[in-house]
């Protein structure tokens, strides 16, 4: 998604008939098959998925919705482009995605296939059907700041897949990975979110961590984040986490229910007795 009116975004990448074969820019193709560069793809009849090294991570199966709304080819080419996957399917457009509430009745007809751990009080981000279990950063930009940018840097434009990259190097470790994209009301909503699609406590926490200093880098104009010319456009900002339970609230809520269960089979053997 392009940020700038100053300068327009390439939104296709052209093959042209002399290419050069012996250029490295590596791509990978739907199927997560990798090219040297873009001139393989044509001969071999394979459609570009995303630029860089297939990832191993992810499916390269089925097209996904983002939860911004636009549909990929797949889930690796989802997060090539710095977004988070909804649901599993192509995006549905008779949802009702920009109303406000949570749970399935905002989105009839989509099957949300994310497992949210139960002892993580997930939510939904805006624009989003499924809820994530993470973090959430709300945050102006300012527009002036983008088109200064693109007028007096060698920056010829600015995207939300470049601004997550760059807010990825204030990740402190390899478990979360950051996404932007922007909502119906033009907010950056940055999701901080686990790689893993079935993460522990502490990857979640370790997510949380990171957003809150992030988030309070951003309010602070941090020197260390206002100086990458990207990451200086991002504005105020609000923060929205999941719920961790503790381990012990689970084994406590376990541990009552089985007591409650005891205690009904006594009273039925009681009550069975005296009658």
């Amino acid at each position: 998604m392009c940020l700038s009116t100053f300068s327009e975004c390439p939104q296709h990448r052209c093959v042209p008939a002399d290419c050069d074969e012996t250029e490295h820019d590596v791509v990978c193709d739907n199927r997560g098959v990798q090219y040297p560069n873009l001139c393989s793809l044509p001969s071999q009849r394979r459609q570009l998925s995303y630029a860089g090294h297939c990832m191993t991570h992810c499916e390269h199966n089925g097209v996904v919705c983002g939860v911004n709304g636009e549909t990929y080819m797949n889930e690796c080419s989802a997060y090539a482009h710095r977004v988070a996957v909804d649901y599993h399917s192509p995006c549905n457009f008779n949802a009702n995605r920009f109303d406000l509430g949570e749970g399935e009745s905002l989105c009839p007809g989509v099957q949300c296939d994310n497992e949210i751990p139960e002892w993580c009080g997930g939510f939904i981000p805006p624009g989003a059907c499924c809820p994530v279990c993470g973090s959430q950063i709300t945050s102006l930009y300012s527009m002036r700041q983008v088109d200064k940018l693109m007028r007096y840097s060698d920056v010829p434009y600015l995207t939300t897949k470049e601004i997550a990259e760059s807010l990825g190097y204030f990740l402190t470790n390899r478990y979360c990975q950051s996404y932007v994209y922007i909502s119906a009301d033009g907010s950056l909503i940055i999701l901080i979110l686990p790689v893993r699609k079935t993460p522990t406590r502490e990857e979640v926490k370790l997510c949380t961590m990171d957003s809150h200093r992030i988030s309070s880098m951003i309010e602070s104009r941090s020197p260390l984040l206002t100086t990458d010319l990207r990451l200086s456009i991002l504005l105020t900002t609000s923060l929205h986490t999941s719920n961790i339970l503790p381990p012990n609230t689970q084994q406590s809520s376990a541990s009552v229910a089985n007591r409650n269960a005891v205690m009904s089979l006594w009273f039925g053997i009681y009550y069975y007795a005296i009658t």
